[in-house]
């Protein structure tokens, strides 16, 4: 016969059903078969026994044949591949003696073995490391291999093993990346620690008085940062400005995660430790969390100079009733009677042309159905519609109040450019689901997909933080 297939193997994915894997290339006998077991998450090769672990039809036949795997058991899952391949031995077993016996098809059956064996050499040098063709290198020795270690090229025009780990050198390379971003948000920087106790946290490290975000009231500063630079003069001026109650708001958040932070406002004075500075604060807002390790960003802004006038003023030592009062003269702490009538500053009857017209009932804006009637009650919310598969951003200042009909997936976002508070009620229809909330800083409560719930949502919206608080009405 002859040998017109080069295909020695044939490498099957598991599917979590199928156990038969077929091969369509020759296998002369059950020795030269060899059915390897390969898992991609353990990165293990497991070589499987015949009639224990396997059964084969097909061996001899030119057409190729049949592997069942396992005969036992679950079947193959798509992290597992099942490699079927022909390997022959090296050897030559043909002896064909003077005045002998001549059967051409006992010559032609070892010449097959040889154009299968050249062939399974091809097959193996495909997957090996090559130099480039013409290239100054021929003569390449490589390194014995060395667990997390990586081969590199050294003067010689060998392969010998690297220094450093790969692995190590990346989560250096990646926390640089981290370290130079912070920097160039913040320029402070220090490093997270996990415990809460009240001490130096150790250079370049900060600590909390609380694992919860939300309720720290305490942050511990070593008095250097994590680039060793001595911090001490920044942090004694964060007590500086403002008042006792209000100095200032610091900003922490994660390198290279900024949805993880915290807001805080810091309060009364900064406390000198033994080579550490504590600071009391009120949290604003958090989100997401901190793990020890983590490289922290710190910046502050600083409140507003307290006034410094003394505020006080006096008046005329007699005045009309109803009469409106205006400075007298510059000095801005002394009035005087103007002599105008608060009456004939109100507006007269010309209302409905510059200026809205209203009713003795209702007073009326030009967007739709935004009334407030009577004693100053909204008599209907803004109508967002019957929502499903779109996303809904409502804008706070369209209307205070503001209302959607959950009638299949939705989501629910913050506003991006406009800032403020506003109520959203939510009445589940028929087709409701549950809503994504997306883009919210931090989210409390949670929808239900039951066609009576109705909800009332509080929403704020601003430049540094977003809040939705869900509450189940009924």
């Amino acid at each position: 016969m002859t040998i017109e297939n080069e295909t020695r193997l044939v490498r099957h994915i598991g599917n979590d059903s199928a156990t038969e894997f077929a091969f369509d290339f020759l296998i002369p006998t059950n020795a030269d078969l060899v059915v390897t077991l390969y898992d991609t998450e353990i990165e293990e090769t497991t070589v499987l026994t015949r009639d224990v672990d396997f059964s084969v039809t097909g061996i001899g036949d030119d057409d190729g044949g049949e592997v069942t795997y396992p005969l036992s058991g679950d079947p193959l899952t798509s992290t597992e591949w099942l490699i079927i391949k022909r390997e022959v031995a090296y050897e030559q077993t043909l002896e064909i003696n003077d005045q002998g016996g001549y059967l051409p098809s006992v010559l032609m059956a070892q010449l097959d073995r040889i154009v299968m064996m050249a062939q399974q050499l091809k097959e193996e040098v495909n997957r090996s490391l090559k130099i480039v063709p013409g290239g100054d290198v021929t003569d390449v020795t490589m390194a014995e291999a060395e667990e997390g270690k990586a081969l590199k090229w050294n003067a010689n025009g060998n392969l010998v093993n690297s220094t450093y780990d790969p692995d190590e050198a990346a989560e250096v390379a990646q926390t640089a990346a981290a370290v130079a971003q912070a920097v160039s948000q913040s320029g402070l920087v220090w490093e997270f620690s996990s415990s809460t106790t009240d001490a130096d946290p150790g250079a370049g490290v900060i600590r909390f008085n609380n694992a919860t975000l939300a309720s720290v009231t305490k942050l511990y500063f070593d008095n250097v940062n994590y680039y060793a630079a001595t911090m001490t003069a920044f942090l004694d001026g964060l007590d500086d400005a403002g008042q006792s109650t209000r100095r200032g708001t610091l900003y922490l958040f994660k390198a290279g995660a900024p949805a993880n932070f915290l807001l805080l406002r810091v309060t009364g004075t900064v406390t000198d430790g033994t080579g550490y500075r504590k600071v009391d604060g009120t949290v604003i807002a958090s989100g997401g969390s901190f793990t020890a390790g983590d490289l922290i960003a710190v910046q502050f802004a600083a409140a507003g100079a307290d006034g410094t006038g003394s505020g006080d003023f006096s008046g005329p030592a007699s005045s009309v009733g109803d009469n409106l009062v205006s400075f007298n003269g510059t000095g801005g702490k002394t009035g005087k009677d103007s002599g105008i009538a608060a009456s004939d500053v109100l507006l007269s009857t010309d209302l409905g042309s510059t200026v809205q017209g209203y009713d003795a009932d209702t007073c009326k804006n030009d967007v739709e159905d935004q009334i407030i009637s009577g004693g100053g009650y909204y008599s209907a919310a803004k109508d967002l519609g019957n929502t499903s598969g779109t996303t809904q951003t409502p804008d706070p200042g369209d209307r205070a109040v503001q209302k959607v009909s959950n009638n299949g997936a939705w989501t629910l976002a913050p506003h991006a450019t406009h800032y403020g508070a506003y109520r959203l009620i939510v009445l589940n229809a028929s087709g409701a689901a549950v809503p994504t909330t997306n883009g919210w800083t931090s989210v409390d409560g949670a929808f239900d997909t039951t066609v009576t719930s109705k909800f009332l949502c509080s929403c704020e919206v601003w430049p540094d933080f977003s809040y939705l608080n869900i509450k189940k009405i009924a």
